[in-house]
């Protein structure tokens, strides 16, 4: 049975008041989160220039030479690629995870605010862990939690505040002996 009458796999805004109620608290990462939002900021003026850019390219191609129309293109397609990258990071890079009766609840960054989704045990698939090596001396080690229905896993950042790696490698085998 899904929390607060919630479906399985629902996506919601957090509910107000409320933060988990009564659920264990697996992973919070507020602070990373914060600088993630930053980014995305930027990422998206960066695009929004890259779009403008490309559309005065293409525009003022009539007077000038032929290559400043695919120069213009290409800026503008690099643009909203750039863009829509940034959309799906937040949509899969959590800032909260907390263990309930019968389910997990994973908050993500979303687009303008956090965003649920409900998961039963039998849905989470794998977890697995990846940046433990070091390139240029910068470390930053996560983990994705493999959910069944999705494409692409949840990205947890494992420099979170708080973050109880082994209850959430478990996960998946909670979800086999139901």
């Amino acid at each position: 049975m899904a929390p607060r009458g919630r479906r399985i796999g629902h996506r919601s805004k957090p509910a107000a008041g409320s933060r988990d109620g009564g659920a264990r608290l697996l992973y919070d990462n507020r602070r990373q989160a914060r600088k993630v939002r930053w980014v995305s900021v930027g990422m998206a003026v960066f695009s929004g220039a890259f779009v403008w850019w490309g559309a005065v390219l293409i525009a003022g191609a009539d007077s000038g030479p032929a290559g400043d129309a695919y120069a213009g293109a290409f800026a503008v397609v690099f643009g909203l690629l750039g863009a829509a990258a940034m959309a799906v990071y937040r949509r899969h890079y959590v800032v909260r995870l907390s263990l309930e009766m019968d389910a997990v609840r994973v908050t993500t960054l979303g687009w303008l605010s956090a965003t649920e989704d409900v998961h039963d045990f039998q849905a989470l698939v794998s977890v697995n862990r990846y940046g433990d090596s070091s390139f240029d001396g910068v470390r930053a080690p996560w983990v994705t939690l493999r959910v069944a229905g999705r494409r692409i896993p949840y990205i947890l950042d494992a420099q979170a505040e708080r973050f109880d790696e082994r209850t959430v490698h478990g996960l998946p085998r909670r979800g086999r002996r139901r």
